[in-house]
């Protein structure tokens, strides 16, 4: 979604968070000393009618686009966002918005008006509410079940940084998983934590979960995508990661990934398995018409005492890797979808049924 910010809406909340900013090419340049990075030599350029900002040290700290493997460029709303999650612990883009347009602004209001206006949604969930039970999680001081959830989400690689981030909550053994859009609350779902079993909404509430992404209101507009199925498998790789739910897109979801506007592609990440390669020919179809630009990464098949591994989350779960040391195997992993890349993958098709 293209979100304007005028030149004095940028001028504003620099001067307002960086008092001692200086000016340069009479206003049009801010010049500021870094807060994400060591910086007292003002190094740092906000260009107010680009709406980005460079650090002339260089862009690290912004991350790193993996389709391209080179440093993202960094947007105003983009920097407001980690300045204000570097302060308040974590920010959404929606909060991030907001503290730009000040309070006299409905910055949700803008949001879902754009959302509807592209999706043709009219459909509020006011009567959504979370499963029975829902708390949040007592992280400075657990109960001894959630010692225990706690635990088994950090084997899973959920953090408590992840929790905060993500709104994580829980129903008794249950782990609730909230899906949140501009900041409103759209969709739950459910893990246990003893066995592999999901619950959802009642269809009566007339939502369903192939209308929406895990992790929406967490990713960077007009940057790129990645696509897991499995939510585990998001909160693995994070960045800009969202989950589908399922190997296949629904007609919905791409509606939801064309409000993002990833003008630097979106990268299908599924399981590597029969469903997860057939899911990339099927997504890439769906997402054509739309202009993306379009990339595949699937997870490495290794060996581990349970078998091989086919997502990014067992990774973490079977060979005990970090988030970030699988983030790094994804962001090697990546390539385009090429008319040979998709010949490639149809020969894996094959082989999948020969060893059927």
């Amino acid at each position: 979604m293209n979100i304007k910010i005028t030149p004095d809406q940028i001028t504003n909340w620099i001067f307002r968070n960086f008092p001692d900013c200086k000016p340069r090419k009479g206003g049009l340049e801010l010049r500021i000393n870094n807060p994400l990075v060591a910086d007292n030599g003002f190094n740092c350029n906000i260009n107010i009618e680009s709406a980005y900002v460079n650090d002339w040290r260089g862009n690290e700290w912004v991350g790193v686009n993996p389709q391209t493997g080179k440093r993202r460029y960094c947007t105003f709303l983009r920097f407001v966002q980690l300045y204000l999650t570097q302060q308040r612990g974590f920010c959404s883009f929606t909060e991030a918005l907001q503290d730009v347009l000040g309070t006299a602004t409905n910055a949700r209001a803008i949001l879902m008006r754009a959302r509807r206006q592209a999706t043709q949604e009219t459909q509020e969930n006011g009567s959504l509410k979370p499963p029975e039970g829902t708390v949040e999680f007592v992280l400075e001081k657990p109960t001894k079940l959630e010692r225990g959830l706690l635990a088994w989400l950090a084997s899973r690689g959920v953090n408590e940084q992840k929790i905060r981030k993500y709104h994580i909550r829980h129903s008794g053994l249950d782990v609730v998983f909230l899906y949140y859009e501009y900041d409103e609350f759209v969709y739950w779902q459910t893990r246990s934590s003893i066995s592999k079993t999901f619950l959802f909404p009642s269809q009566d509430t007339g939502v369903t979960k192939g209308q929406f992404l895990y992790g929406f209101d967490q990713a960077e507009p007009a940057s790129f995508l990645i696509i897991t199925e499995a939510i585990f498998g998001s909160l693995t790789l994070e960045d800009q990661c969202l989950a589908s739910g399922g190997a296949s897109l629904t007609v919905a979801q791409t509606k939801k990934i064309s409000l993002l506007g990833p003008r630097d592609g979106v990268i299908l990440s599924p399981d590597n398995d029969k469903a997860g390669i057939e899911s990339i020919l099927a997504n890439a179809t769906l997402l054509k018409p739309y202009g993306f630009k379009l990339f595949y990464a699937l997870p490495p098949a290794l060996p581990t005492p349970k078998g091989i591994t086919k997502d990014w989350n067992e990774l973490v779960q079977d060979l005990q890797m970090t988030s970030k040391e699988v983030r790094e195997i994804f962001e090697k992993a990546v390539k385009p979808l090429t008319i040979q890349a998709n010949l490639y993958l149809r020969d894996r098709l094959v082989q999948f049924k020969a060893i059927r």
